[in-house]
C-alpha cells in the first residue's frame, strides 16, 4: 500500500481512469455538501497566498490490463468528493467555452488534462471517472457533451448548483476568474491518496473507513465486502447483474431485514444493527473467501431472497393461493420471527417436502402463537424458539418433527381447556395491533361458512357492542358494577363484531345497535337476534360460544 498527499491534478494526470464499483452507492451529495465545498473554494480563491486546503482521502486499487490500455483503478472510497470536483471542472469548462475570447484555450485544457482521455481507443475509457451504473449515462452526458438529459439525477443537480454559483460571482458579487478558480480546484486542493496493491486486502481498508461513523446500512457493507472479493471486473459485473441487482430490486427496503433473518437460520440470534449483521454475514462466508466462494454466497442469497419476498408478501409468485392466504394470516399476526424457519422450509419444497406440508406447518405456527397470546404467555422468547426451529426440525419427517418441536416441554403450546378460558378473557382489541383482532374476527366469521359472508373491504371495521365510552344510558343499563364490567369485557371477543356502520353505531344503546347489526350479512351477529339486553352475562355467553369455535379454528 502506498499513501501520500497529492494535489488533485496529480490524480488526473496521464491516461488514467477511476472506476466506481457498480455495486457502490449512487452519487448522493446534496446542497449541504456542495455549499461547504464552494465556501472552501471561495476562501482559497480570495487568498493572496497559495495556501492549500485538505479535502479528504481516496482509496484505490489497480485493475491490471493489457500494456497500452488506459491505466485503470477501482475507487473504493472518495467517490462523492471526486465526482463533485469533476462536475465543477465541467461547469468551469462550459462557462469558459461561452466566452472563448476571454478564456482562450481554457476549455480544451480542462477537457484534455482533467476530464477526458482524448486518445483512448475504447469509448468506455474516455472519461477519467466512470461512476457506478445508475450515474454513468448522466455523468457522461455532462462531462463529454455538456448537456443534461435527466435533471432529476443528483449529478445533474450538482451541475446546476455550481452553474448558478458561477453566474452569481464571488463573495463580493464580482465575476469569477475562471482560470484562477480552475487552479484552486486542481492545484490547491490536497488529497491523501491511498493506493493498494494486489497483496493488500481492500476489505480491511474499507471496514476501517466505514466503522468510523459513515452512514452505511448492513446491506451496503455486505455488498461492498462481497464484490471487493471479486477482483475480476467482468465476473464482478456478471455476479452483480445475475444475483445482487435482482435481489436488491426484489426486496428494496427489506434487504437489511432479509440478511438479519438469514443469519438466524442456523439458530443464532444476532442483534438487529448494521455492524452485527455485517459481521455475521462476513463470518458466515469467511474472512478471506475466494471468488468462487463469494459468487456461490451471492447465488445463495439471491435464492433465499425470493423466499423472503414471498413471506413478506413483496412477491408471492410461484405459490398456491392457499399458501399465500396462510402467509397473509401469519403476517396479520406479525409472526415475522418465524421467517428464518419458513425460508428454510420453502427451500426444501420439491426435495424432501411439498408445498402442502409447509401449509400445514404454517397452520401449526399460527395456532401456537394465537393460543399463547390468548393465554397471556410472554412473546419475548419467540425469536429464539423459531430461530432454533430452523436448525432443530428434521425436514425428512417435516410435519411430525415440526409438531414435536412446538410441543416441547417448556415451549408452552396451550391445551384446549387452557385456550378456551384464555380466549374468553383475551383482550382481543388492541389499537396498536388491529391486524390481530381482524384475523380473529374474520376467522370466526368464516367458520360459520355462510354463503353470503361479506367480502373483506376497508369499509369493514371492528365494532364494540358495549361502547368504548359509556353514556349515562349505558351506565344505567349495566348497573352498579358498570366500571368492573367495562374494564373486564370491553375488548374481549364476546363484545366485538364486524360492521360497516362503525361511525353510525358509535355509543348507541343496544336495542338500536341490535337492529342494524342483525340486518347485516355477518354471522357473528346472528346470536343477537333474540336478545333484548346487553350485559356481562350476555357478553360472557357469546364469548364462550366463540371460544369453542376458536379451539376448532386453531387446533393444537
Amino acid at each position: 500500500m502506498n499513501a501520500g498527499e497529492v494535489i488533485f491534478q496529480k490524480l488526473l494526470d496521464g491516461k488514467i481512469q477511476y472506476r466506481i464499483p457498480l455495486f457502490q452507492r449512487t452519487y448522493n451529495w446534496r446542497e449541504e455538501q456542495w455549499k461547504q465545498l464552494w465556501q472552501d473554494l471561495m476562501r482559497i480563491y480570495s487568498m493572496d497566498t497559495r495556501r492549500k486546503h485538505f479535502v479528504g482521502s481516496i482509496v484505490t486499487y489497480p485493475i491490471h490490463g493489457l500494456p497500452g490500455d488506459v491505466n485503470q483503478h477501482v475507487m473504493i472510497d472518495g467517490q462523492q468528493r471526486i465526482t463533485t470536483l469533476l462536475i465543477l471542472l465541467g461547469v468551469i469548462r462550459d462557462h469558459a467555452h461561452q466566452a472563448p475570447e476571454k478564456w482562450p484555450g481554457l476549455p480544451d485544457e480542462i477537457r484534455s488534462t482533467c476530464l477526458i482521455n482524448e486518445f483512448a481507443e475504447d469509448p468506455e475509457e474516455r472519461i477519467k471517472l466512470m461512476p457506478s451504473r445508475r450515474d454513468r449515462e448522466p455523468f457522461d452526458d455532462l462531462i463529454s457533451n455538456s448537456r443534461i438529459l435527466d435533471g432529476t439525477k443528483q449529478v445533474a443537480k450538482a451541475w446546476q448548483y455550481f452553474d448558478r454559483k458561477l453566474r452569481r460571482g464571488d463573495n463580493n458579487g464580482n465575476s469569477i476568474d475562471l482560470k484562477k478558480l480552475k487552479i484552486c480546484v486542481t492545484d490547491r486542493l490536497d488529497i491523501v491518496s491511498i493506493a493498494l496493491d494486489s497483496s493488500d486486502n481492500p476489505n480491511r481498508i474499507f471496514e476501517s473507513l466505514n466503522y468510523t461513523g459513515m452512514p452505511l446500512t448492513a446491506s451496503d457493507l455486505i455488498r461492498n465486502y462481497l464484490f471487493m472479493n471479486i477482483r475480476d471486473v467482468n465476473r464482478q459485473d456478471s455476479a452483480y447483474d445475475k444475483y445482487w441487482y435482482p435481489m436488491q430490486e426484489r426486496l428494496g427496503r427489506y434487504l437489511d431485514d432479509f440478511f438479519w433473518r438469514y443469519l438466524m437460520m442456523d439458530g443464532s440470534l444476532p442483534r438487529n444493527n448494521s455492524k452485527d449483521i455485517f459481521d455475521g454475514v462476513r463470518d458466515l462466508i469467511g474472512q478471506q473467501p475466494t471468488e468462487d466462494q463469494t459468487v456461490n454466497a451471492l447465488r445463495q442469497f439471491n435464492v433465499f431472497s425470493r423466499y423472503y419476498a414471498q413471506l413478506a408478501e413483496v412477491d408471492t409468485s410461484g405459490l398456491t393461493t392457499a399458501t399465500v392466504e396462510r402467509i397473509h394470516r401469519l403476517n396479520q399476526w406479525q409472526v415475522d420471527v418465524a421467517y428464518p424457519f419458513l425460508m428454510k422450509s420453502l427451500d426444501h419444497i420439491g426435495s424432501s417436502i411439498k408445498e402442502h406440508d409447509v401449509l400445514e406447518v404454517m397452520r401449526m405456527i399460527e395456532s401456537f402463537v394465537v393460543r399463547r397470546a390468548a393465554c397471556s404467555i410472554p412473546t419475548n422468547s419467540l425469536r429464539r424458539y423459531f430461530s432454533q426451529m430452523a436448525a432443530g426440525v428434521d425436514f425428512k419427517n417435516f410435519i411430525a418433527s415440526s409438531k414435536e418441536y412446538l410441543s416441547k416441554k417448556g415451549w408452552i403450546w396451550p391445551s384446549d381447556d387452557r385456550f378456551r378460558e384464555g380466549f374468553l378473557q383475551f383482550q382481543v382489541y388492541n389499537r396498536t395491533r388491529l391486524s390481530r383482532a381482524n384475523l380473529i374476527l374474520w376467522s370466526l366469521e368464516r367458520a360459520f361458512e355462510h354463503k353470503e359472508t361479506p367480502a373483506r373491504t376497508d369499509k369493514i371495521e371492528i365494532e364494540h357492542i358495549m361502547p368504548q365510552t359509556l353514556t349515562a344510558e349505558w351506565i344505567e343499563a349495566l348497573g352498579p358494577k358498570f366500571i368492573d364490567i367495562h374494564d373486564r369485557w370491553l375488548h374481549t371477543i364476546g363484545n366485538l363484531t364486524l360492521s360497516a356502520y362503525n361511525a353510525e353505531l358509535s355509543n348507541m344503546m343496544f336495542a338500536e345497535k341490535r337492529e342494524i347489526l342483525i340486518a347485516s350479512n355477518f354471522s357473528l351477529n346472528s346470536s343477537l337476534i333474540s336478545l333484548r339486553k346487553w350485559d356481562e352475562e350476555m357478553i360472557e355467553e357469546r364469548g364462550r360460544v366463540f371460544s369453542e369455535m376458536a379451539v376448532i379454528i386453531w387446533p393444537r
